[in-house]
């Protein structure tokens, strides 16, 4: 059941983002389409059957990869002339107006190894993940002068995961399990994060930009069970291209 789970959120995601690219790519105005690289620091929150927090799993790094676009909210310059109703709306209401051009969403397909590490009676252990998701989010922008733009944004980030190792060293030599068959691993992870970028301008549709921020997994305990939440601070550079 989780296969045909994760394969239908496969081809969900790639459906998502062809239709989105096709879209943007025919109708969009004022956007951004952007890469970025980075690194994540992931905290494992795991809670054992009886309800304690573990101790022993300490945070380790991983890849972050991520590809989308931005789009403001309202693009002043796509609606200057145009006499429809929703032109004239805005034209009406010229703070709301205002406020919505600071602001835009977007969409992402992101990759993220989110790694833990670990020792227990003397026996060392690691965790190694991969997972596939997409990215929803909206925020805000502010120019700060001299080509350089302050962005703040949150977002909602459903992934699963396509491949993920736990690594035992024993006394009796090396071992792997394969997290596909853990279902705290191998469900569905919906994460919620935010992300604060500097974005310097190079040239008139191209800019270089680093981003901080975290997300993280809100995932109850229940009792006789286990839990499992992801904690991921990320430190991420890419560029962006401007479409107008």
């Amino acid at each position: 059941m989780n296969q045909n789970i994760k394969g239908h959120f496969l081809l969900a995601s790639f459906l998502f983002c062809t239709l989105l690219f096709q879209t943007f790519q025919f109708f969009g105005q004022g956007k951004n389409w952007n890469i970025s690289f980075g690194s994540n620091i992931t905290r494992y929150d795991y809670v054992n059957k009886k309800g304690v927090a573990v101790d022993y799993l300490k945070p380790s790094s991983g890849l972050s990869f991520a590809m989308g676009f931005d789009k403001v909210i309202i693009d002043s310059i796509a609606i200057m002339g145009q006499s429809t109703k929703s032109a004239q709306f805005f034209w009406t209401h010229k703070t709301f107006a205002k406020v919505l051009t600071k602001m835009e969403w977007g969409a992402k397909v992101t990759l993220n190894q989110y790694n833990a590490v670990g020792d227990i009676q003397n026996m060392a252990f690691d965790y190694q993940t991969n997972y596939l998701g997409l990215q929803l989010g909206v925020g805000t922008f502010q120019s700060l002068g001299r080509d350089w733009t302050l962005r703040l944004k949150g977002y909602l980030s459903p992934q699963y995961l396509v491949q993920g190792n736990q690594r035992l060293n024993e006394s009796t030599g090396v071992s792997y399990y394969d997290l596909r068959t853990d279902n705290s691993f191998n469900n569905l992870q919906v994460f919620l994060g935010y992300g604060l970028s500097i974005e310097k301008q190079i040239k008139d549709q191209l800019s270089f930009f680093m981003e901080v921020g975290n997300q993280r997994t809100f995932k109850g305990h229940k009792d006789g069970e286990v839990s499992l939440n992801f904690n991921a601070t990320n430190l991420n550079f890419g560029i962006k291209i401007f479409t107008y």
